[in-house]
């Protein structure tokens, strides 16, 4: 990925230009991080989402995500310990 004119916004007149290369470099990597970490999460949310389910959600359970080997992905009030 390659930013392009990403320096038109740093003033030209300032002495210390190098602080303002940093901290603007160090502001997109902390953007792309953030919206790395926001589409990580969406991506767990939507495959625990679209998980099958037979029971009905309780807020304060622990539900374990498990999958199938076909594939398909199901939630389950069984921990792993007691599966095994």
């Amino acid at each position: 990925m390659r930013l392009v004119g990403w320096e038109i916004s740093i003033p030209l007149q300032h002495k210390n230009r190098q602080y303002f290369h940093g901290t603007l470099h160090t502001r997109v990597h902390q953007s792309i991080y953030c919206v790395v970490q926001i589409l990580e999460k969406a991506n767990t949310d939507a495959s625990l989402h679209q998980a099958a389910c037979n029971m009905v959600k309780k807020p304060g359970n622990k539900y374990y995500l498990y999958q199938r080997d076909s594939g398909q992905k199901y939630l389950s009030l069984l921990s792993p310990e007691v599966v095994k």
